[in-house]
């Protein structure tokens, strides 16, 4: 809609406020430029407590609602979110500031590793800080309603019933690593009715009541979500049981320990850039075995994204940290650098490490999502994302460090999957993938096995 559309005159006829209470649901790893406790600290204010811009928070509200083919249509979408060159945003987010008392914080590292050997690349080495989750931020922001905008009232209530959608359902992430699923934002959020006159003006002074929005208003972008499907052509859950100690870096050891087992907020975790980077690996080797490295690498980028700095893509592969259901207590194991030429000792080689070890009830909940992706690549990603979920599942993909002494192996006790919408039971048995359609299962996989490149055909 152009700006000679919208009519919009300077006369203001009133404003609706908005408030939200939030908490983020995953780890926040938002950074404001500076490298004082990492690589990559996060944004704090002025009293040194985290926050999240409200630019920032405006940018992914919108990113996000643009996907919803309903909203882009809405009449007000340019009034509220503005339009190049023309005229600015009449909906105003502040700065969202962490409310809680108490302030948890970690610094992760990360590793860049080389896909081909599996090892880390050379000065490849990195961290960064991040929020824990459970912490609650406060959203305040206010609506400008002109000539223009009065007219497009029901229009701005639809708007503002599909934030409060996207709020209340965790939807919307913001920061960085949200492929990793970081920076989930759930809560609720609140307006006035629009205060014109003395309302304004009793509002400044005394406050007002703020009321949800109609569950009306939320049917369009209820209806969209739909046929969006959640974004996704493929969604897996597993609940898998870890037959071996497990090995996750960068937790704090005991005194009397070199490394401990990655937790957050007390709770042991298969970190998501963990999971994803073995992923990766595995999902190339099982593609360079049946096909060969072009082929390889061009599902690999289509699916995890292109990490060529010349060629950089954006990964259509989510997933999030997973807890650690009753782990064991902590046993610290002993382990020491032996001479590869002697056989013996290397003198002051000898070090500690804590892993995770398991109980026979131990589970950890695994969530994987690929985003709607080009259909020359989806049923062969699908089909070998399909084998590599197997291979995870049969013990024969190790996750986490000190895999070649065993560590980091599962196996499967449910999972379910989900593919263009319809859902599947998976199960294993042997070295078969079983469900409830196994033809339409294994179709999938068949188209990976016959996949060619352009420049075969």
């Amino acid at each position: 809609m152009s700006e000679s559309d919208l009519k919009i005159k300077p006369q203001l006829k009133g404003r609706i406020f908005l408030k939200a209470t939030l908490k983020n649901v995953s780890p926040l790893a938002l950074s404001d430029g500076q490298a004082v406790f990492s690589d990559a600290d996060i944004f704090r204010d002025h009293e040194g407590k985290p926050m999240i811009p409200g630019t920032s928070f405006m940018g992914a509200l919108k990113s996000y609602l643009e996907q919803y083919s309903k909203l882009k249509k809405n009449k007000a979408w340019n009034y509220l979110f503005g339009e190049a060159e023309k005229f600015q945003s009449h909906l105003i987010f502040d700065d969202l500031k962490c409310t809680s008392e108490k302030v948890y914080t970690s610094v992760r590292d990360g590793v860049k590793i080389d896909g081909k050997t599996n090892l880390a690349e050379d000065q490849g080495k990195y961290d960064y800080e991040l929020l824990e989750p459970e912490h609650g931020f406060f959203l305040t922001g206010e609506i400008t309603i002109r000539e223009a905008g009065g007219s497009l009232q029901s229009e701005i209530d639809i708007l503002l019933g599909a934030i409060s959608y996207v709020l209340s359902k965790g939807k919307l992430q913001v920061g960085s690593l949200t492929s990793f699923g970081f920076g989930q934002l759930q809560g609720q959020i609140t307006k006035t009715e629009l205060l014109q006159g003395n309302d304004y003006f009793d509002f400044l002074e005394n406050g007002s009541s703020y009321s949800d929005d109609k569950e009306d208003d939320k049917e369009d972008v209820k209806e969209d979500d739909k046929n969006l499907q959640e974004s996704h052509c493929l969604a897996i859950n597993m609940k898998l049981k870890p037959t071996t100690p497990f090995f996750i870096g960068g937790g704090t050891p005991k005194a009397d320990a070199d490394d401990a087992s990655l937790q957050s907020r007390g709770h042991y975790i298969v970190s998501a850039k963990s999971m994803k980077g073995a992923l990766r690996h595995h999902a190339y080797r099982i593609a360079n075995t049946v096909h060969d490295e072009t082929i390889a690498n061009e599902l690999c980028n289509a699916i995890f994204g292109n990490r060529d700095s010349k060629i950089l893509t954006k990964s259509k592969f989510w997933t999030t940290d997973a807890q650690l259901k009753n782990p064991d207590v902590k046993k610290e194991q002993m382990q020491v650098k032996i001479d590869r030429f002697t056989g013996g000792a290397i003198d002051s080689a000898l070090f500690s490490t804590e892993p995770v070890w398991p109980k026979d009830d131990s589970s950890v909940k695994v969530k994987w999502k690929l985003a709607v992706m080009d259909e020359k690549y989806k049923k062969a990603a699908i089909g070998l994302l399909l084998l590599v979920a197997r291979d995870l599942m049969r013990e024969l993909l190790p996750v986490g460090g000190n895999k070649a002494i065993g560590r980091g192996r599962f196996e499967n006790k449910e999972c379910s999957i989900e593919i263009n919408g319809q859902s599947h039971s998976f199960k294993i048995k042997g070295n078969r993938l079983t469900t409830d359609n196994e033809e339409q299962l294994n179709s999938y996989v068949t188209a990976f096995l016959d996949y060619k490149n352009e420049a075969s055909e």
